[in-house]
Order: C-alpha cells, then structure tokens, then sequence
C-alpha cells in the first residue's frame, strides 16, 4: 500500500515519469543536507577555537565544506528522482557529482590533517639538535605527502567511478597486465609508508629517544634502519598490487643482475658499506672525522655517501667505502681531551729556559687549551738552521683546532717579539776552493 502510494506518477514528460517518493526524497534529503552542514560549520567554529586553523584553512575548511554539502545534496536528489543523464560515453552527471564530492572531501581532510600534524610539531617545542635539522628537513614536505596521497586516491576512486582504468601489457617472460589505478595504488602505498615513518620517528621514537637519552648517533642509524626496512617492505607489496612476480623478474633479469654487478661493484661496496656503519656505529652522525686532507662534521649517512660538512662550510659527498676501508680519524668517538701539537724553531744561542716559558705562556693564554693536564714543551732537535721545539697542549675542541692552534702561534710571534727571541731564516754557510794554495802550485804570471 505505501509503496503503491509512493510509486505515484505525479507529472509525466518525454517518457519520464516523476514519482511521489522521489519528490519526498528529494525534500528529506534536503532537510536532512541543510541540518548536517550547520552542525558541521557549528563544529568547526567549535574546533577553530581549541586548534589554531583560523588564519589560513578555515575560510578553504568552509568553501570546500558547502561544495562537498551541494554535491552530496544533488547526488541525493537525482538517486531519489530516478534521474542520471550521460555526458560523454561513460562519464554522466551522478559519476562527476561523486568526483566533486570526493575532491571537495579530500580538500578538506588535506587541510584537517596537514594543520594537525603541524600542531602536533609546534606543541614539541623541545628538541634536540638533531631532531630540529631531520624534523625541519621533513615537516616541510610531510604536509605534501598528505596531499599527494589524498590525490592519489581521489584519482583512483575518479578512475573506477567514470570507468576509465586502462590496461597495458609489460613484455616479461610472461605477459603482465598493469592498470592505471594499479599504477597509482603501489605509488600510494609507498607515500602511506613515508607517511607512517615519518609519525614513528617524530611523534613515538622521539619520545622514547628523550627518555632513554639515546645520542644523536644512534637515533639516526636507528631511524635510517626502519626506514629501510619499511621501503623495502612496501616495495615488495606495491610490486605484487600491481602484478609483477619478483620471482619472475629476477629471473627473467638474472643475466642483466651478473652484468650490471660487474659495472656497479664500486656502488656495491659503497652500499654494503653503508649498512656496515649504520650496524657497527663506528662513524655516527655529528661524529667529526680527519680524512687527512680534510676534516669535517657528518651531516648525513646514506646507503652509497655520506655528507660531511668540512671546516669552510662546505657539503662533500664521501662514498661510505672510503669510510669503512681507509684511514680515516674519528676524534669524536673516544670523548675525551685530545693531544695537539704546535711546532716552531729559534735561533741557535737562544736561551732554551726562557724559551720553554714563553711557549707554555702563549698556551696558558689561549682558553681552549685545557688546563689539566697541562700543556708541556719538547725540545726536538738540533736543526740545520734552528733549535726545534713543539708546544704540545690538550683540547676538546676538535672542531675548531686549527684556529686554536693559529691563536697560539700568534701569542707565540708576539712573545718572541717582546723578549728578543729570534725565529731564524734557512742559512747555509758555502765554502769555495782555492787551488792556486795547493802544494807545488805557481803563481799565475802576469
């Protein structure tokens, strides 16, 4: 009876025929849109209030808000009234209204989550050093992934609504049919896993860091590991999601894996290098090295290169072999002071009393020398030229030694000029032979 009633043909034009529960459909669903959209601007105003969205997403929050409200209204109305037209072969209007919808929502949950992750960083407002150059780095591309990862899935629900997923053909040893939206599923499955890294690291291991006072070092292998670990895992399944068998690929590749080994072993052995010094923790991030011609802060540790950061300020890419199998000094594994040596020469007949007194003042004056223990003079040899002795002092300021040692020298010139101390030019003393005064030799006639 009541579905009789509401079956009723109110008006008939061009073959369709406009019912009494259509019409009423529509009315509800209008009441019931119109109710939902107040109490959501009512919510966040409400929302607005307790988080700081109110300069910048609010007004987006709103527009995007009263699309997504239409769309839904109008899809409501056209699936109560039976009414749905094509626009071009499989596109019609239902399809595209959803397509707005799920932008207009996917705008929406954009600015939600990108502010709300963005608050979450700014309530952690203690940070060490290392989490403020690997968190800045990321906090300002995180807010992108989010984005890219909801227009990965509008595109995909957009491409299986108007029926447009193409597929193509790979020629593998068996053929393998890849679509579209398999194509954009596997990219999203490794966006979803830099997004979850990235909240592992900065809003969980972070805290467990602080509390387990963990050093800088370690955080950094700690995280490169499970990012590693992470990609590979999502590698794997974004490969299978979109139909390739990494067994058959590595099969149907194994001849082209022996050739590319043989040109890559050097990429090779930089990269299980990496590995080695990410497990064994001999070099750490902040750790500074002497490389011998150079010195500098570790900035970064990659799978193939390190960057260190040398004492001019500049960025060089270290292949991690270089690390693992040369000599390379790490002075700040061991945390402690460090023996540095200066070295200078005086004229011969210098008082060697008075200048042991001036070399240990010149050290006393300079305030990264370390006091205890204490610096002491050697005197080195007899030179050619010079009586050689070396001022030998204890600092842990290895970042900055070489300016340490150029303060002193200048104490030292300065001293050496106060008390009469001369630093001796390179001499040689020639002889010439005269063979007219050699026995049974004449004089010269005239």
């Amino acid at each position: 009876m009541l579905s009789d009633w509401l079956n009723t043909i109110i008006l008939s034009l061009s073959g369709y025929d406009l019912t009494l529960g259509g019409i009423l459909g529509c009315i509800f669903s209008t009441i019931i849109v119109a109710a939902l959209y107040r109490l959501a601007v009512l919510a966040l105003r409400a929302y607005s209030k307790r988080h700081d969205i109110s300069k910048d997403p609010l007004p987006s929050v709103k527009r995007w808000m009263l699309w997504a409200f239409i769309a839904g209204w109008l899809i409501l109305c056209l699936f109560s009234l039976r009414l749905d037209g094509v626009i071009w072969h499989t596109i019609t209007v239902r399809n595209t209204l959803f397509a707005l919808f799920i932008i207009a929502v996917a705008r929406i949950a954009d600015r939600f989550i990108s502010a709300r992750i963005l608050e979450e960083i700014e309530s952690q407002t203690v940070r060490d050093i290392y989490h403020d150059q690997y968190g800045q780095k990321n906090r300002s591309n995180i807010t992108r992934v989010v984005h890219y990862i909801l227009v990965i899935i509008v595109s995909i629900l957009v491409i299986r609504s108007f029926d447009i997923d193409y597929d193509f053909q790979m020629p593998l040893k068996e053929n393998v049919t890849i679509s579209i939206s398999g194509i954009l599923t596997a990219v999203l499955i490794l966006l979803v896993v830099r997004l979850i890294i990235w909240i592992l690291i900065n809003l969980f291991l972070y805290g467990w860091y602080k509390r387990e006072r963990i050093d800088l070092g370690k955080q950094y292998a700690y995280n490169q590991l499970l990012s590693y670990v992470f990609y590979f895992i999502a590698l794997v399944f974004a490969l299978q999601y979109v139909g390739i068998d990494l067994t058959l690929l590595l099969a149907g590749a194994g001849l082209l894996l022996v050739g590319v080994g043989i040109a890559l072993q050097q990429v090779i052995s930089d990269f299980f290098s990496g590995l080695v010094i990410l497990f064994e923790r001999s070099v750490e991030v902040g750790d500074f090295l002497d490389f011998g011609d150079m010195k500098g802060t570790v900035k970064k540790i990659g799978l193939r290169a390190s960057i260190v950061q040398t004492i001019e300020q500049k960025d060089v890419i270290i292949p991690n072999s270089k690390i693992v199998n040369e000599n390379v000094t790490n002075w700040s594994s061991t945390r402690v002071t460090t023996l540095f040596k200066v070295q200078v020469g005086v004229a011969y007949g210098s008082d060697t009393a008075k200048v042991k007194g001036i070399l240990l003042k010149a050290a006393s004056e300079v305030r990264e020398v370390k006091k205890s223990p204490p610096p002491f003079v050697r005197f080195e040899n007899f030179g050619d030229s010079s009586l050689d002795f070396s001022l030998l002092f204890f600092s842990d300021q290895v970042e900055i030694i070489e300016i340490i040692k150029s303060d002193i020298r200048f104490r030292i010139d300065a001293l050496f000029r106060e008390n009469g101390v001369e630093i001796p030019f390179p001499q040689r003393t020639v002889w010439f032979h005269d063979s007219s005064k050699e026995p049974g030799s004449r004089e010269p006639e005239a």
